[in-house]
């Protein structure tokens, strides 16, 4: 009769650890699941694109506004546009412009912010343009946007490459 009991107490505690072990685990599997990137539907996808393209012609109009002529190669060439979405030139003076409509916490990252001057740098001599006419802008939607990282990098390469802040 005790052999029963003992093995009865020794299930039950088997049961509660195993039970706490799962519910653990399936709260550090949850966790993880919050930190994946977010699937979005077809319609999300191109509710996403539209705020984007109308964040880019918004940018765009404003240049336009202070008498630059404005190439939209975002909105023309897609994902061909070499990492510059508009360029902005007024008589010798060029910007060359990454537009970004995201409003996330942290998303827009040191890495993404290389990329783009990379990319700027590449389409400065391809085009043999004068670099002291020439000024990279990342244009923003939201400054909590801008990693901390990010942020410190702009600072550093002010003179060439810098962000500004759009908020529509």
């Amino acid at each position: 009769m005790y052999e029963i009991l003992i093995l009865g107490g020794i299930g039950c505690l088997i049961f509660i650890f195993v039970k706490n072990k799962f519910t653990k685990y399936e709260n550090e599997i949850n966790g993880l699941k919050k930190k994946l990137p977010q699937e979005f539907t077809a319609e999300q996808k191109s509710n996403i694109k539209k705020f984007g393209d109308d964040f880019e012609k918004y940018v765009g109009k404003k240049y336009e506004d202070n008498g630059y002529e404005v190439e939209y190669r975002g909105l023309n060439l897609g994902f061909l546009d070499g990492g510059i979405d508009l360029i902005a030139k007024k008589n010798d003076k060029v910007f060359l412009i990454q537009c970004k409509y995201w409003k996330k916490k942290d998303s827009i990252t040191h890495n993404m912010v290389k990329e783009f001057y990379g990319n700027c740098n590449f389409y400065i001599d391809n085009n043999k343009l004068d670099r002291n006419n020439v000024t990279c802008i990342y244009a923003v939607a939201k400054q909590e946007a801008i990693s901390f990282q990010a942020y410190e990098l702009f600072k550093i390469n002010y003179n060439n490459c810098r962000y500004k802040l759009y908020e529509c």
